[in-house]
């Protein structure tokens, strides 16, 4: 089963990619809107059909998650988990399961009444742990940024070589300050229900850069 594909955009719509593979194979995708003649790393997800073979692509392993995990509720097919999760994201659909909030959902088409209700009701039990992936996922500025200068021309190659690395270093930094700072919320006590939410809502507007900043803020919001 493919999980990943790395090649270069040859063919581009809104909702599918033709991704050419430096072995020479080229792959037909559904994906957002990629640049052409670009390379790109897409997360795949392969749905098996009895008359076809579909592969959905994702920038990030997070809307790859999110996209199965939709498919897993009664009433919802791979068009509208694909819509779900390419016209809100991971992290807004997550919040719309939290908070029970069936009018986010509807703003998706193909996502009726009834869809609506069940994704709540089903993924209620099961968004926690998706949910502490949201926290770890740099699925904007820093990745965005990490794939365009693999896409771009550069007239030297250590131009090139240092925004990766600078965007590689900002990732790697987050992701140690956040698992430091759930650890320690962990450990007197407090369970991940009520941590991860409150960690969401302060990492949409903060950055930090060590571990006992962010678990000052969690600490000063619990009380």
């Amino acid at each position: 089963m493919i999980g990943l594909l790395k090649g270069k955009v040859m063919a581009s719509s809104e909702q599918k990619a033709l991704i050419l593979t430096e072995s020479g194979v080229g792959y037909e995708v559904v994906c957002e809107n990629l640049l052409l003649h670009h390379p790109y790393q897409l997360y795949i997800s392969q749905i098996v059909r009895e008359n076809a073979i579909t592969l959905y692509g994702f920038l990030t392993f997070l809307e790859k998650e999110m996209f199965e995990l939709l498919l897993n509720v009664r009433g919802v097919g791979p068009k509208s988990a694909f819509n779900l999760v390419s016209g809100l994201g991971p992290r807004r659909i997550i919040e719309a399961v939290q908070k029970e909030d069936k009018t986010l959902l509807k703003s998706i088409s193909g996502v009726g009444p009834k869809a609506q209700t069940q994704i709540v009701l089903d993924l209620k039990n099961k968004i926690s742990q998706i949910a502490k992936l949201a926290l770890y996922d740099e699925g904007s500025s820093q990745k965005q940024m990490l794939l365009k200068s693999e896409g771009e021309s550069f007239s030297e190659n250590s131009s090139k070589e240092t925004l990766q690395n600078q965007a590689r270093q900002a990732i790697n930094t987050s992701q140690k300050v956040l698992s430091e700072a759930l650890l320690a919320c962990e450990e007197l006590g407090f369970s991940e229900e009520k941590i991860i939410p409150l960690a969401q809502e302060i990492l949409k507007n903060q950055k930090f850069q060590k571990s006992d900043e962010l678990l000052a803020q969690i600490l000063k919001q619990m009380h």
